[in-house]
C-alpha cells in the first residue's frame, strides 16, 4: 500500500514538473522596448529574453525611464521608473520636485522676457 502511494506521488510530481517546463519552453511571441517602443519577434534558440533592443541597442529595454527636472536649477536627467531621488544630481537640493517652485520659475522667466522686450522697444 505504501509503495503504491509513493509511486502515485512520484507520477504527480513528474507531471507537475513537465507542465512547468512546458510553460517555460513556449517561444516568445514578441518583445517591446519600453524606451523606444520598438516591437520585434526575437530569434533565440534557447528561448531566453534578448539582451538588447535591436532598434536602440539599449541593454535596459525592459525598464522604463522617466525625465526629471529640478525646480531650483532646472537641470534635467533621466531616471529608472520607480526610483525617486532625494536630491538633485547637480545642485544637491532636497526640494527638486517641488511643483510650486517650478511654476514660480516659469513666471519669473516669463516676466524677465517681458522686461527685456520692453527695454528693447524703449531703445528703438
Amino acid at each position: 500500500m505504501k509503495d503504491i502511494t509513493k509511486e502515485i506521488i512520484r507520477q504527480i510530481e513528474k507531471q507537475e514538473k513537465e507542465e512547468i517546463k512546458a510553460k517555460f519552453k513556449k517561444p516568445l511571441e514578441s518583445c517591446v522596448c519600453k524606451r523606444c517602443s520598438y516591437e520585434w519577434k526575437p530569434y533565440n534558440k534557447k528561448k531566453k529574453l534578448p539582451t538588447t533592443c535591436p532598434h536602440c541597442r539599449s541593454k535596459y529595454w525592459e525598464s522604463k525611464r522617466i525625465r526629471l527636472v529640478c525646480a531650483r536649477c532646472e537641470y534635467e536627467w533621466w531616471q529608472k521608473m520607480g526610483h525617486n531621488p532625494e536630491r538633485c544630481t547637480r545642485c544637491n537640493c532636497k526640494i527638486w520636485d517641488n511643483t510650486d517652485l517650478h511654476e514660480l520659475n516659469r513666471e519669473i522667466h516669463w516676466l524677465e522676457q517681458k522686461i527685456k522686450e520692453k527695454e528693447e522697444k524703449e531703445r528703438c
